[in-house]
Formats: structure tokens, sequence, C-alpha cells
């Protein structure tokens, strides 16, 4: 996983179990959009954060921010798919790019 912290505001981070409220989105690296909290509901998506499935996983990413906290993480794919199962995005690329 790489990572680029956009916005840190400080303060504890995110932790098994938590309930959180964030706004997302999940990109190819061609700029694609695979899916997002966007295409439910415009409101931030509520949330129990959860142990990672994986190393490097989305809830590892989480499991760095904040309150108030925003970020850019590129997962890898093929490691996204063998371990959680879903069908792999139309994509060239290495990495799904997620805003957070």
């Amino acid at each position: 996983m790489f990572y680029k912290i956009v916005e840190d505001e400080g303060g504890e981070n995110i932790k098994e179990d938590n309930f959180i409220s964030l706004t997302y989105s999940a990109e190819t690296e061609e700029g694609v959009i695979v899916f997002g909290s966007y295409d439910y509901d415009k409101r931030p998506t509520l949330m129990f954060s959860e142990k990672p499935y994986f190393k490097g996983d989305f809830f590892t990413a989480l499991g760095m921010l904040s309150e108030g906290d925003s970020a850019v993480f590129k997962i890898n794919v093929d490691l996204l798919v063998s371990k959680s199962g879903r069908p792999k995005p139309n994509t060239k690329g290495k990495y799904l790019i997620y805003t957070v």
C-alpha cells in the first residue's frame, strides 16, 4: 500500500470497532471511478472500522487516520481480489486508488 495523508488533523487514530463517518471513492489508475460512497448517498457513510483482512487493505489504511483527516491510498488490485473474493475491476493498472 502506498499512501499520502492530505490533511492531518492530529488526534487519536481510528481503531478496530470504532464507529466512523466518512466519504470515499475508489478509482483505477486510468481515472475510472469503480465505486464510492457518493454512489449511494451524498451524506457521509456510517460504518464500523473492522480488523484488517490483510496487511495493506482499506481497514489498514483507515487505522492511519484520525478525525478530520483526508488521504489517498493505493491498494494492490490483485491482493485485494485474492483476499476479498470480490471480482477484479476492469483495469490495466496494478492499484485501486482510494480517496478518503
